[in-house]
């Protein structure tokens, strides 16, 4: 999902967190039924079914439907059935980005935050950020709670939560190249593949303590700030910055995007992509080219298809090679075209 910010700063086309995301894919927009506002966020037992219609005509369900978002309904409802403390926090976060008024949002951010106090460090998000047990996911999830307390304003109770976090057993650093390592067996690519998940470990992880020195940078100077470029991977807020839109960014995006680091890599930014929008002088020939090769590979195709079966392995491999040279031809022809 990319991060893109709105004119007031604050990211759109689903994703509500700059740079951490509030929302798991699979349950952001949970279907619903129509007619009485049922989220379908799982399949329900038959002893559950016969709850739900008490549940969804209750006074409660009714005014959740009718003046907050659907996550808090799902919320709610998973309460009432029983379902497991970091199920529902999961389906909860996406309304923090569906707020309608200042009011509401708080009251969103208060139900996060509850739900939040009741989830001790070290369970496992199978379904969140790549989930399982590794402190990279647990870092990213707490961090969330973290950034909820400071935009309620409670600074202090966000520093000591941020202070608990085992910072100290994230990595944060890319490792030297991939070594292959041959094991008795033959199996050459076995290493690599660990070695590649390693890699993006360390990724994740130094993604992580950059979030945290964002979070300690705001909660020095008490910004309660909504959707702030900082607390993500900079990385992310480059991108945010070097687009013709940054200029209308809230106060304390604009002041991250002038840092002088993040500043100049925003301009590279921008100026790559600026490039890579101009045209290219030798596009027309090169196709060109590719017709008249194409022209040429379809004739041959032609002249081997009106040999005899079975053809000989020489002009099987031929056809073979024609027919992929094919499917590119048909394609830079409707290319052509448009």
């Amino acid at each position: 999902m990319q991060n893109r910010l709105g004119k007031d700063g604050k990211p759109i086309e689903g994703d509500p967190r700059p740079g951490i995301r509030w929302d798991i894919d699979e349950f952001y927009g949970v279907p619903e039924c129509p007619t009485n506002g049922l989220p379908m966020y799982r399949e329900f037992s038959v002893d559950e079914v016969a709850r739900l219609a008490s549940l969804i005509n209750s006074s409660e369900f009714k005014a959740l439907r009718k003046n907050m978002p659907q996550p808090m309904r799902s919320f709610w409802l998973a309460t009432q059935l029983g379902d497991s403390i970091e199920k529902r926090l999961i389906l909860l976060l996406p309304a923090n980005s569906m707020s309608a008024s200042p009011k509401q949002r708080r009251m969103i951010l208060e139900w996060i935050a509850g739900a939040f106090a009741q989830v001790p460090f070290g369970l496992s998000f199978e379904k969140f950020d790549g989930g399982g047990d590794s402190i990279a996911a647990q870092v990213y999830f707490r961090l969330i709670y973290v950034d909820t307390l400071r935009q309620l304003g409670r600074f202090d109770q966000a520093a000591a939560e941020l202070k608990a976090l085992p910072k100290d057993r994230l990595i944060g650093t890319i490792p030297a190249p991939i070594t292959r390592i041959v094991k008795e067996g033959g199996d050459e690519d076995y290493e690599e593949v660990i070695n590649q998940a390693e890699i993006r470990r360390r990724e994740e992880d130094s993604f992580r303590l950059e979030s945290i020195a964002g979070m300690e940078a705001a909660l020095l100077r008490r910004d309660a700030t909504p959707n702030l470029l900082e607390l993500g991977p900079s990385f992310a807020g480059v991108e945010a910055c070097s687009r013709p839109d940054a200029a209308e960014f809230n106060r304390a995006n604009k002041a991250y995007c002038a840092r002088p680091e993040i500043a100049a890599r925003a301009k590279a930014e921008r100026a790559r992509y600026e490039a890579s929008q101009k045209p290219d002088p030798d596009a027309e020939a090169r196709a060109d080219e590719d017709k008249k090769k194409c022209a040429a590979s379809m004739a041959e195709l032609e002249e081997i298809e009106k040999l005899p079966f079975p053809l000989s392995p020489e002009n099987q491999e031929k056809k073979e090679a024609y027919q992929r040279d094919q499917a590119y031809c048909i394609a830079l022809d409707a290319a052509s075209a448009t």
